[in-house]
């Protein structure tokens, strides 16, 4: 049974959030995007401005802000959910839903587990961020493997050929919040999602969704965001 225990996942503010990039190739990443995620307190340190780059881990009009951010950007709205619950005491896991066979997947899904195991900073209440890659392929029972990673967070990377609301019929029984990078997904029935808006990220909520899927974030963060 699903514990009824609230937790808020914060950054360590006596830890510094950076990033590394790890690739040749770079894109410049707009300066008034990470002066706007240090002003809102979306980003933990000021020092992370100084940082202008983003890898190309992943085609850019797929997931305009990239998941080096994305991580960061989840820790801070799971904050403003009044019904965030978690399955263990030990950890907050978050189950990533993609496709190996597809390399944009198959990126996204790395650069997850990458951004999470590589910042031993990232904790929740005291509690540290597991992540579990859960692969959407023929033959495998996306209940199943959901319900057996005991997901209290489910990230869904990009996909191909996928109906997005086979996804969500699951998630909304199982009580679980879905997490995009990729806005269209919102409109799909995704709950929470990011976009980019003049150079600036914009939180994007299915409100009908996150509620079916249990969750009841506050009006603080529904005003910084675009209702789907």
């Amino acid at each position: 049974m699903r514990k009824h225990w609230r937790c808020a996942i914060v950054a360590s503010p006596s830890r510094r959030c950076d990033v590394n990039p790890r690739r040749a190739e770079q894109l410049s990443l707009s300066a008034s995007l990470v002066r706007h995620l240090v002003r809102a307190g979306l980003i933990a340190s000021a020092a992370f401005a100084s940082l202008m780059v983003w890898p190309t881990f992943i085609a850019a009009q797929e997931m305009p802000v990239p998941v080096e951010f994305q991580i960061p950007l989840l820790s801070r709205i799971l904050a403003f959910d009044r019904n965030f619950q978690t399955h263990s005491e030990d950890e907050i896991v978050v189950a990533i839903v993609y496709q190996s066979q597809f390399r944009a997947s198959n990126n996204a899904n790395q650069e997850v587990l990458d951004a999470v195991k590589t910042r031993n900073w990232w904790w929740a209440n005291g509690l540290p961020m597991r992540c579990v890659s859960v692969n959407l392929s023929p033959g495998r029972n996306l209940r199943e493997q959901l319900t057996a990673s005991g997901a209290d967070v489910i990230y869904v990377a990009p996909l191909r050929a996928v109906d997005i609301a086979s996804i969500t019929a699951v998630s909304r029984d199982l009580d679980v919040l879905t997490y995009t990078g990729v806005p269209e997904y919102v409109r799909g029935g995704v709950g929470v999602g990011l976009d980019l808006k003049a150079n600036r990220p914009l939180i994007v909520v299915n409100l009908d969704g996150t509620r079916e899927e249990g969750s009841a974030f506050s009006s603080e963060l529904l005003k910084l965001a675009r209702i789907e």
